[in-house]
């Protein structure tokens, strides 16, 4: 209810919201990659000269949406929102294999209440799919001391990689 609440107050539908708030800094330069991604099937600012300083990661994610949806912001917020939420949901499975699951509930919440994660979800920026990906990591590799088979370690590395292409480590 909360998100929701700041997602009519923030408007991220208005075209002043998209001009104004998402594509400025680093939200305006991952937004560029994407789109020459999608459009020039090639890694760069200005569909020519190859970026060496932002990582593939995130705007491969933003990419998915700009192939589907166009070049609109609001799926990629939506989409946003429901990475939040699944991060929500892979902290609460983290934290049940470390206390009860009423705690569980409780830091889930919290994590789900984080204004920094809030607004991330609201902006073009490559930090909730970073936390993600990494609170994924995590999981899998908690999952991954309980049964080592072979198909969870590969998953463990892929997931890993993922990690390390999303975010310059």
């Amino acid at each position: 209810s909360d998100l929701l609440i700041l997602f009519l107050i923030i408007k991220p539908f208005t075209a002043d919201f998209i001009t104004n708030s998402l594509l400025i800094s680093d939200g305006k330069g991952y937004w560029d990659l994407a789109c020459n991604m999608v459009d020039a099937h090639y890694f760069s600012m200005d569909g020519k000269t190859p970026e060496s300083f932002r990582t593939p990661g995130y705007p491969f994610f933003l990419s998915i949406f700009l192939t589907i949806f166009g070049h609109c912001t609001l799926p990629v917020i939506i989409g946003q929102l429901f990475l939040s939420l699944l991060l929500v949901f892979v902290c609460y499975k983290i934290f049940n294999y470390f206390v009860p699951e009423s705690y569980s509930l409780i830091g889930a919440l919290m994590i789900g209440l984080n204004a920094h994660m809030n607004l991330y979800a609201f902006s073009l920026f490559s930090d909730l799919l970073f936390a993600f990906c990494l609170a994924l990591t995590f999981l899998l590799m908690i999952r991954l001391s309980e049964n080592s088979s072979f198909k969870r370690i590969v998953i463990f590395l892929l997931m890993i990689n993922l990690d390390r292409k999303s975010t310059r480590l």
